[in-house]
């Protein structure tokens, strides 16, 4: 069984990674099409 402490501590650290894996991601990409046409 695990823990609720360390099932919230993995779920957070989860959340940190693939928000900053998102934030790498989407910036160039947003910044990127900024100057490309929208389709």
């Amino acid at each position: 069984m695990i823990h609720g402490e360390q099932l919230g501590v993995s779920d957070g650290r989860l959340r940190l990674i693939v928000g900053m894996s998102m934030t790498f991601r989407l910036g160039p990409w947003f910044r990127g099409n900024q100057n490309l046409p929208v389709k």
